[in-house]
């Protein structure tokens, strides 16, 4: 027995063979009507769509045979592939590639064989049209004139499905794009109504002040005590204009990753000062654990961006004395662990499933009535995703979350 040779573009065509998506699919009736022509025609014992993967031929549709697939290395399909035209083996017993084989001197006791090689519109052969017979003869020039006609045919069913199956994937596609537009819609709406009602009271207020500044009913004593309580919504307002800014330039831009070294105590720093009058506004206690330097490996400014949204949500479903920590750690397998841990609301499992679904809309208010705009989180996912990295979560109710990412690493020392 002589197995047949792999095809020069082997690779390229098991490919081709997968995009089809035909290994292992249930029968159809559009390829058993063609085996049964061919077996009727032909006056074939057995007649065969087979398709050759990498080890083994796999018959899509078949007349006169049980088993569903042979090993490759005993298939005779193996060997018509190699060839655009009709591979006829009139006696296989008489064929030096066949003679031992053992489903020429066992079951099915093949004797003629002949193949008609299927070829994608790819230009690679997938595998053939056969009939096989139990007793040696020679193909007559109707049954040839057969075996390549329904070949031709096939070849073109193969191409309907595969243009089927691509406009299929292309409806999905685009359905899921109309989903996805539709979702940014709403959440724009959802971020414009908060961002409007956040933005009219402190500047409202704001206007009222120097207003009555200007008419010389205050003076600059009252004024400026006065500008200090307004300040803070105005900090929060800010913070919610930053991320979405952020979240606008990051959907507007292509997905880009620049991995460079930078130090993690720095990102933790920057991104503690960024909500630090947030949180002493609000009485939360903000804490820092790193307990050695550590150079991460990624894009400086999207960690800082990641950060400063984990400790702003963490800060907002915090109590007023609450403790607020970012941190960051080796695990066992070199990466750096990054996050942020907080003792506040905590969330059920529906929520968590929400959020790392990325279908959070408007979030739910703070421990001080603060409304959200949903897309903190969001960017967060986003960003970590450009990273190769994605946004880890465990909380229990009434006990706190904690968020965290993972990150490579410089070697420690």
């Amino acid at each position: 027995m002589i197995p047949a040779p792999l095809a020069p573009n082997e690779a390229d065509r098991l490919a081709d063979l997968l995009a089809h998506d035909l290994l292992d699919t249930d029968d159809e009736t559009e390829f058993d009507q063609i085996t049964q022509l061919a077996a009727l025609m032909c006056g074939a014992d057995i007649a065969l769509i087979s398709l050759v993967d990498n080890r083994r031929q796999w018959f899509k549709s078949r007349v006169g045979l049980d088993p569903r697939e042979t090993p490759r290395e005993l298939a005779f399909c193996a060997h018509a592939i190699q060839g655009r035209e009709i591979l006829e083996v009139p006696d296989a017993t008489q064929d030096e590639r066949f003679h031992d084989n053992p489903l020429v001197v066992g079951d099915p006791k093949i004797r003629f064989y002949a193949g008609q090689p299927l070829t994608s519109t790819q230009g690679h052969r997938l595998g053939t049209l056969c009939i096989i017979d139990r007793h040696a003869h020679h193909l007559n020039n109707n049954q040839r004139f057969v075996l390549t006609t329904l070949g031709q045919q096939l070849e073109r069913l193969l191409e309907l499905r595969l243009k089927v199956q691509l406009l299929e994937q292309s409806k999905q596609l685009i359905e899921q794009q109309r989903d996805n537009l539709e979702s940014l819609n709403q959440i724009k709406n959802q971020t414009l109504g908060v961002l409007a009602h956040d933005l009219r009271g402190p500047i409202g207020s704001l206007s009222q002040v120097l207003s009555l500044f200007d008419q010389k009913i205050l003076t600059i004593e009252t004024a400026t005590d006065l500008i200090k309580d307004i300040r803070p919504e105005l900090q929060v307002t800010q913070a919610k204009m930053t991320t979405v800014l952020d979240w606008v330039k990051q959907q507007s831009q292509q997905p880009h990753q620049s991995v460079n070294p930078f130090p993690l105590d720095t990102v933790l720093d920057n991104s503690l000062d960024w909500v630090r009058p947030t949180a002493s506004t609000k009485g939360v206690a903000l804490a820092r654990f790193l307990n050695e330097p550590i150079v991460a490996l990624g894009d400086m400014n999207i960690v800082e961006i990641v950060l400063r949204n984990l400790l702003s949500n963490a800060i907002k479903y915090s109590l007023r004395g609450s403790p607020v920590l970012a941190f960051a750690h080796r695990e066992s397998n070199g990466a750096v662990r990054v996050g942020v841990r907080d003792r506040g609301l905590g969330m059920n499992q529906y929520q968590i499933k929400n959020i790392l679904d990325n279908t959070m809309g408007i979030s739910t208010p703070g421990t001080a009535r603060e409304q959200g705009t949903g897309l903190g989180l969001m960017l967060c996912q986003s960003y970590l995703l450009n990273l190769n990295s994605r946004l880890e979560l465990e909380s229990h109710v009434q006990k706190g979350s904690t968020f965290s990412f993972l990150l490579p690493a410089v070697a420690a020392a």
